[in-house]
């Protein structure tokens, strides 16, 4: 079975790439139109949407240990 094994440290690190990488992806793009019009945008749209994921999964679960600090 998958053991979450990351410490705060490592989520906190993991959440400031995933914003460094989320700014590097859409820079100069205002509105999402910007990230349709052609393929390597969509796929920047995508790896920033993921990436958002990884945010909130790795908020979500430093919430759930804030109790156990």
């Amino acid at each position: 079975m998958y053991s979450d094994a990351l410490g705060i440290r490592d989520r906190l690190e993991d959440i400031l790439e995933s914003i460094t990488l989320i700014q590097e992806w859409s820079k100069g793009m205002t509105e999402l139109h910007d990230f349709m019009i052609s393929p390597s945008r969509v796929m920047a749209f995508n790896a920033c949407v993921m990436r958002l994921q990884v945010i909130g999964e790795h908020v979500g679960k430093l919430l759930k240990e804030e109790g156990k600090l």
